[in-house]
């Protein structure tokens, strides 16, 4: 049998949804198919629930979103009952939040743990995906839903010689269980982005010595993280519903709850006076986290706008490092702010200021290869190393699912379809691959909205086309090519209206050797893409093509 055909026979499991994926979106949707009596069974590559909250262990992985805002919302009675330790979640409690999740609703015994899947073919005559996991079980499912996380594909960029290193090597992304010694360590740490921001601070406390190298400087923001005030949370779960609302009425998803009073910005940068916005980017500072998102109309639209964020930012970072030449190159100079992901961080450029902390900018002098003992750079130095932190980032929203042998109609590989540039309809399926549903897909807010509350809205429109899709006695979506082709041009036309194709980032793609250059999340608000995705449903599922196996026909 070739490798890229999949027995069919009795050995198969049979099932009407097959959902890929752990994280709160798969928890979620596999919640919400079996509240409507659907035979749906979850697929997890990892022991247990989490996603992103079960591979990022490394110290300091927590949240950057409010915990109270980062939760479900479909249990009015879970949002009351469960108390959160913390204003910004750490790894281990957001953990056990799922947990929790998964054997107060009952999903546990619907999933199946240490099962990757690795391929997933389109049946073009019976209409329905047959999946392959890595250990060579079957599924045969008549509907995948993908919700292989935006952010869940480690990438480890290709440095000469980093197979010779005798030391541990670890990534953030993939941190063991167990965890890592770290205690009188000389470690490396190689990138500078959100998940090295909150480990480095971390890993300072613990290693003899640590040397950072950086690429890229980052514009961070002090989380301002305490532990949880009880009255503060009571007073938000009074208001829960509302608080709902604004979310969804949002640019970004989340409000900061500091500024639920007056969540939405109403003025231009530009037109108010350099002292009321300096005020205002004050009250954003000591308010802490990203609440910046919301600070004004025009901070991603124009430059001189996002310039004045940028510099107010690039202040307040000099002012927390002492060596003004170590600050200068930790302020980033060369993009605009936000069109990277902000980074709340707790202590991060105060660890700069640490006697056993040593920061190489690659600007200046690059890495030439890793040795056995440690890193060397263009200067000639051997930076010595016991462990080796790769904090290098993701192939971001499409890594996970192009990592998988998808194949749909006519056995055209998602790779394919992908190779002029990302193509899909609201992020939510690509035209060719019936059946096939993403949740926080590329092509969908998620990167730049809070996906919980994204994937919430992304499951009930599942199960409404799925049980109209059964109604008229069908079996098969996918969007049309030119619902696709729309998609794209309008996302496309959005982003060109703002800064972020300006900037080399995992949200165009860059990050990525030979990955087309596009953008990869909807940029237009959330308001704008639940019409999009009602629009598309209207006039029975007007923008996609629809039918009925032949087998079924006469059913």
């Amino acid at each position: 049998m070739a490798d890229d055909q999949m027995p069919r026979g009795s050995q198969c499991r049979e099932l009407e949804m097959a959902i890929v994926g752990a994280g709160f979106a798969g928890l979620q949707m596999l919640h919400r198919a079996l509240q409507s009596g659907r035979k749906a069974v979850l697929f997890e590559a990892g022991s247990g629930v989490g996603g992103t909250w079960y591979w990022n262990r490394y110290p300091g992985a927590r949240v950057d979103l409010e915990s109270l805002e980062y939760s479900l919302s479909f249990s009015k009675e879970l949002e009351q009952d469960w108390e959160w330790s913390e204003r910004y979640a750490g790894q281990a409690e957001l953990e056990r939040y799922l947990d929790h999740v998964t054997d107060r609703f009952g999903l546990r015994p619907h999933i199946r743990f240490d099962a990757r899947i690795v391929a997933a073919h389109f049946d073009e005559q019976h209409h329905h995906w047959d999946l392959r996991t890595q250990s060579g079980e079957h599924i045969r499912a008549k509907y995948c839903v993908m919700a292989t996380g935006l952010l869940s594909a480690p990438n480890r960029p290709d440095i000469a010689g980093r197979d010779d290193f005798n030391g541990v090597q670890v990534q953030t992304g993939l941190w063991p269980k167990q965890g890592v010694a770290l205690e009188g360590r000389r470690v490396c740490v190689i990138g500078t982005g959100s998940s090295a921001v909150q480990c480095i601070p971390e890993i300072a406390k613990l290693a003899s010595h640590l040397t950072v190298f950086q690429r890229t400087p980052v514009f961070a923001i002090p989380a301002h993280n305490r532990p949880m005030d009880p009255a503060e949370q009571a007073s938000i779960k009074a208001e829960y519903a509302r608080l709902r609302e604004l979310e969804m009425q949002s640019l970004a998803g989340f409000i900061s709850l500091k500024f639920m009073a007056d969540p939405h910005p109403k003025n231009a940068a530009m037109k108010v006076s350099a002292e009321e916005r300096k005020a205002e980017y004050d009250r954003r500072w000591a308010a802490g986290g990203l609440s910046f998102y919301n600070a004004f109309t025009d901070l991603l639209m124009s430059k001189e706008a996002n310039d004045s964020l940028a510099d107010y930012v690039r202040d307040r970072i000099r002012e927390r490092v002492k060596d003004p030449v170590i600050a200068e190159k930790l302020v980033p100079k060369d993009y605009a702010i936000l069109t990277k992901r902000l980074c709340a961080d707790t202590g991060y450029y105060e660890t700069y200021n640490r006697d056993n902390v040593t920061l190489v900018d690659l600007r200046e002098t690059a890495i030439v290869r890793i040795e056995a003992d440690g890193i060397r750079t263009a200067d000639g130095r051997l930076h010595a190393c016991d462990v080796l932190v790769w904090a290098t980032g993701f192939d971001a929203m499409t890594g996970a699912l192009d990592r998988i042998d998808i194949r749909g109609r006519d056995n055209r590989s998602i790779r394919d379809h992908w190779a002029g540039g990302l193509r899909t309809f609201a992020g939510l399926m690509c035209a060719g691959f019936p059946n096939m549903i993403f949740m926080n897909g590329p092509g969908s807010p998620s990167a730049f909205f809070a996906p919980i509350q994204l994937a919430e809205y992304q499951a009930d429109w599942i199960e409404r086309a799925v049980d109209a899709l059964a109604a008229r006695g069908l079996d098969c979506i996918e969007p049309t090519d030119e619902a696709e082709e729309e998609w794209v041009a309008h996302a496309d036309a959005v982003a060109a209206h703002t800064l972020l194709p300006s900037t080399r980032s995992w949200y165009m793609g860059d990050n990525i050797p030979g990955k087309p250059r596009r953008i990869l999340i909807y940029l237009g608000g959330f308001p704008a893409y639940r019409d999009a995705c009602e629009n598309g449903a209207a006039n029975g599922y007007q923008k996609f093509r629809l039918g009925r196996a032949p087998a079924s026909a006469g059913a």
